[in-house]
């Protein structure tokens, strides 16, 4: 509520896991609330009419109870890999140990993006869960050729619209 009241026109948060939160923060607010990336995988299935391969931070904690509650119902189809296994995502960003090296996490991530891709081949879109994946969007899609979709490109369609000025 306070970010609202200072001129904020959007309110976010930035981990995908925080999706139940969006409708009883939502209902409190007068401007839009964007609680997770999660929100765009049934529009993105819309947008591709085919597989959404979801890159999460943790698949075993990505319950089929976080993804109904971003509105993806049991007959849109995803696959969900997660990054909790590999160590160079998982030290530095789940385990907080060991330092951080970009370049290993981005091959570390497009290489997940590959394997997911090699099995589930109908995927035709990639959303990212975690808010440390939108700086390897570019690699997934180099190493897939697929769209990916974020926590920033909701937050950005969220601006759009209440930035459009018609």
């Amino acid at each position: 509520m306070k970010l609202q009241e200072q001129g904020a026109n959007v309110v976010t948060t930035t981990c995908g896991f925080l999706i139940p939160l969006q409708d009883t923060i939502a209902k409190q607010l007068r401007v839009p609330f964007v609680a997770s990336s999660l929100l765009q995988i049934p529009l993105v299935h819309r947008f591709v009419h085919g597989r959404v391969g979801v890159i999460t931070a943790n698949d075993e904690a990505l319950t089929k109870s976080y993804l109904q509650l971003a509105g993806v119902s049991d007959d849109t189809p995803t696959a969900v890999l997660g990054l909790q296994r590999h160590k160079e995502f998982a030290d530095p960003y789940l385990n907080g140990a060991g330092e951080l090296d970009l370049e290993k996490v981005e091959a570390c991530v497009a290489h997940a993006s590959e394997r997911l891709l090699e099995r589930f081949p109908d995927i035709k879109a990639f959303v990212c869960e975690c808010h440390n994946l939108p700086p390897f969007a570019p690699a997934i899609r180099r190493k897939t050729g697929r769209p990916v979709f974020d926590v920033l490109s909701l937050v950005n369609f969220a601006l759009q619209g209440v930035n459009n000025p018609f």
